[in-house]
C-alpha cells in the first residue's frame, strides 16, 4: 500500500500558482512594452503670443493624453482645435498648440497648464504663458495710410457738388487705428460736418450744406475747429491708464465746393443756355423755337446783354470764349465746329463778384459768326491746363470730342465738334450772329419741287405730272425725308464754293434732297426761280457730277430738273443763276443729295 506524500503535493501546487501569476503579469505589461511605471517629461515653460501657435515636443514611455486647463490654449487637430489630444508611447512626440486672444486683458499675463496622463497618473508637463494685451497708440490716417493726421497735420474736408445726387456727394475717408474700438467725441464735431461711422475704424466725413454755412468757399484752420478721435477707454474724458496715445485732436479745414461743380442763374431778363441768336447790330439776343406740329415759330427776346450769377468755388473763375461755326449736313442735321484760338475780341465780358455780363459788337461787314462761352472754377481751369492739355496735346482736344453727323456714299464722314461730357456743365451760353438783310426788289427767290410722272405707255400727258412743293413733301412725314432750300451766304461752305469757282460776292443757296426721290426723269428734283429775272438771265447747271440736269419751264418760271442713279451725298450739282452767254452770275445753288 502506497502512502500519500502531502509535503511533495504542497510544493507542486505552490509552483503552479507562481507560474499562473507570472503569465497574468506578462499579459498586462504588453500594452506599454512591458512598462507599468510612467516616466513624465520634465516641466517646460514657454511663451506664446495671442493669435500664434507653438509646438510641444516630448517623449512618452506609455500611451499618453494631454489636456489644457485654458479655453484660449487648444491643441490643433487638422482644421479644428481641441482641449484634449492623445497618442501612443514613443520618443520625439510633437503636438501643435494654438493660442487665441479670448479673454485677454490689459492687467495680467495668463498661464495655461498642459497636463499629461499616462496610466493612472497625471502630471503638469507644460506651462504656456500668454502676455497681457498691450496698449497701442491711436493713429488717424487717410484712406491709403500715407498721411497721419494730428495737431501738426490738419484734415481737409473735401468739397461736394451742388446737386443732391450720389455723384455730387464727396466723402473724406479716414481710418482710426488702435488696440480697441475708436469713436469721435460728439461735442467736437462742428455743425457743418456730418460723420458716418462704418465700423472697424473707418469713418466717412462730409460737408453738411444744410447747416447755414456756405459750401462754396474754402477755409483753413484759422477757424480753430477740431475733431477729436478717442479710444473707448478714453471717450468722455475718462482718465488714461497708459502712456500710449488714446486721444487725437485734428484741426479741420475745408477745400470749398468741388472744383468741377458750377451753376448759372440768369440775372434779370437775361437768356441762358445754348442756341441763342443775336442780331447783326448786336442790340438784341433772342431765342427762336419752332412747334414741330404746327410749324409756328416763337421768339423770346433778352435785350442787348446776357448776364448770369455763377456759383463756383471761392467765386474765383475763368471765362473761356470759343469761336463757333454752324453748318448743315446733307441730311439736314445742323452741327458745329469750334476754334479755341479764334480772335473773339467782338465779344465783351464784364465781371463783378459772382456776376458775368456779356455784350457783342455789331457784325458790320464780317462774315456770320458765333461763340460758345464756358466758365470754370480757377482751380478746375488750372487742372485742365496743367493736366488735361498735357495729356491730349492741346486745349481743343482736351475740351472737345467729335461725333459723326452724316456719312457720304464714298465713305467720307462729316464730323461735328461736341463739348466733352465732363465739361458740359461748364457751358454758360452759345449764340450765332448773322446778317439780316431786308428783301430787295432784285432778291432771288427759289422754290423746290418733287417732280413725278406716271407713264401710262401713251403719249406725254401733262395730267400725269405731279409737282409737289418742298413744304408738301415735308408735310407727308416720310421717315428720313426733310427737303429744304437755304441761303447759306457768308458761311464757310459758301465761301469755299465761290473760291472753287473763282468768284466772290454773290449769294449762295443750298438745296438738301433725298437721293431716292431723284432717280429718273420721272422721279426728280426741280429747282425753280420764282422771283422776276432779267430777260438775259436764266438758271442752269454750272457743274454736274454723276447726275443729269435739264432746263425747262413750269408755269412760266425757269427751272432745272435734276436726276440720276449716281446721285450721292457728295455735292452732285452746282447751279447758277445769271447770264450764261456773258458768264455773269448773280447766285450759285449747291445741290446735295443724302441717303
Amino acid at each position: 500500500m502506497k502512502t500519500l506524500n502531502l509535503k511533495r503535493m504542497n510544493w507542486i501546487m505552490a509552483l503552479a500558482m507562481m507560474l499562473g501569476v507570472m503569465f497574468v503579469s506578462c499579459s498586462d505589461d504588453n500594452d506599454n512594452g512591458g512598462v507599468d511605471t510612467p516616466v513624465f517629461p520634465a516641466l517646460q515653460e514657454m511663451n506664446c503670443a495671442a493669435g500664434e501657435s507653438i509646438e510641444l515636443s516630448f517623449d512618452a514611455n506609455m500611451d499618453w493624453q494631454l489636456s489644457s486647463n485654458a479655453a484660449w490654449c487648444k491643441f490643433v487637430n487638422g482644421e479644428f482645435t481641441e482641449t484634449l489630444t492623445s497618442g501612443k508611447a514613443g520618443d520625439g512626440q510633437k503636438v501643435q498648440v494654438a493660442v487665441s486672444a479670448d479673454g485677454q486683458n490689459y492687467d495680467e499675463d495668463a498661464v495655461a497648464e498642459i497636463t499629461m496622463t499616462m496610466g493612472e497618473k497625471s502630471q503638469v508637463v507644460f506651462k504656456i504663458t500668454r502676455a497681457k494685451k498691450e496698449y497701442v497708440g491711436l493713429t488717424v490716417t487717410n484712406e491709403d495710410g500715407t498721411i497721419t493726421y494730428g495737431e501738426s497735420q490738419p484734415l481737409t474736408i473735401k468739397g461736394s457738388g451742388l446737386r443732391d445726387i450720389p455723384s455730387d456727394s464727396i466723402f473724406t475717408v479716414v481710418y482710426a487705428n488702435a488696440d480697441m474700438t475708436v469713436g469721435i467725441e460728439s461735442e467736437s464735431v462742428p455743425a457743418w460736418l456730418k460723420v458716418f461711422n462704418d465700423g472697424n475704424g473707418r469713418f466717412r466725413l462730409i460737408f453738411d450744406k444744410t447747416k447755414g454755412v456756405s459750401n462754396l468757399n474754402s477755409f483753413g484752420t484759422e477757424k480753430g475747429e477740431k475733431i477729436v478721435f478717442a479710444t473707448e477707454d478714453a471717450l468722455g474724458g475718462n482718465a488714461q491708464t497708459t502712456d500710449k496715445v488714446r486721444r487725437v485732436e485734428i484741426p479741420l479745414a475745408y477745400e470749398g465746393l468741388k472744383m468741377e461743380s458750377i451753376s448759372f442763374t440768369p440775372v434779370g431778363n437775361s437768356g441762358t443756355g445754348v442756341g441763342l441768336s443775336v442780331n447783326a447790330d448786336g442790340t438784341e439776343f433772342f431765342l427762336e423755337t419752332s412747334d414741330g406740329l404746327s410749324g409756328e415759330t416763337s421768339r423770346e427776346e433778352y435785350g442787348n446783354e446776357l448776364k448770369t450769377a455763377v456759383s463756383v468755388r471761392n467765386t474765383d473763375y475763368h471765362v473761356l470764349v470759343v469761336g463757333q461755326t454752324k453748318a448743315t449736313a446733307p441730311n439736314m442735321a445742323e452741327y458745329y465746329t469750334y476754334d479755341v484760338e479764334q480772335n473773339m475780341d467782338w465779344v465783351h465780358l464784364s465781371e463783378s463778384g459772382d456776376e458775368i455780363s456779356l455784350t457783342v459788337e455789331p457784325l458790320g461787314e464780317e462774315a456770320d459768326r458765333g461763340a460758345l462761352v464756358m466758365v470754370f472754377s480757377e482751380d478746375f481751369w488750372t487742372s485742365i491746363t496743367n493736366d488735361s492739355v498735357a495729356k491730349y496735346g492741346d486745349l481743343k482736344t482736351a475740351l472737345f470730342g467729335q461725333e459723326v453727323v452724316a456719312s457720304r456714299d464714298n465713305g467720307e464722314q462729316i464730323m461735328g465738334d461736341i463739348v466733352k461730357f465732363e465739361y458740359s456743365d461748364n457751358v454758360w451760353t452759345s449764340f450765332d450772329q448773322a446778317k439780316e438783310g431786308e428783301a430787295s426788289e432784285d432778291q432771288l427767290t427759289l422754290g423746290g419741287y418733287y417732280y413725278s410722272y406716271f407713264d401710262d405707255g401713251g403719249e406725254f400727258n401733262p395730267e400725269n405730272e405731279m409737282w409737289m412743293t418742298f413744304a408738301d413733301v415735308n408735310g407727308m412725314g416720310m421717315e428720313g425725308v426733310n427737303v429744304s432750300i437755304k441761303d447759306i451766304t457768308g458761311t464757310a461752305e459758301a465761301d469755299a464754293a465761290l473760291k472753287d469757282m473763282g468768284i466772290s460776292g454773290i449769294p449762295v443757296y443750298k438745296v438738301s434732297y433725298p437721293e431716292s426721290l431723284a432717280t429718273t426723269a420721272d422721279n426728280a428734283l426741280v429747282v425753280e426761280v420764282q422771283s422776276e429775272m432779267e430777260e438775259t438771265d436764266n438758271i442752269g447747271s454750272a457743274r454736274v457730277d454723276g447726275v443729269n440736269a435739264e432746263t425747262l419751264t413750269h408755269e412760266g418760271k425757269p427751272c432745272v430738273k435734276i436726276y440720276g442713279t449716281n446721285a450721292s451725298a457728295a455735292t452732285a450739282c452746282l447751279l447758277a443763276v445769271g447770264n450764261f452767254d456773258m458768264m455773269q452770275f448773280k447766285a450759285y445753288i449747291i445741290v446735295e443729295f443724302y441717303k
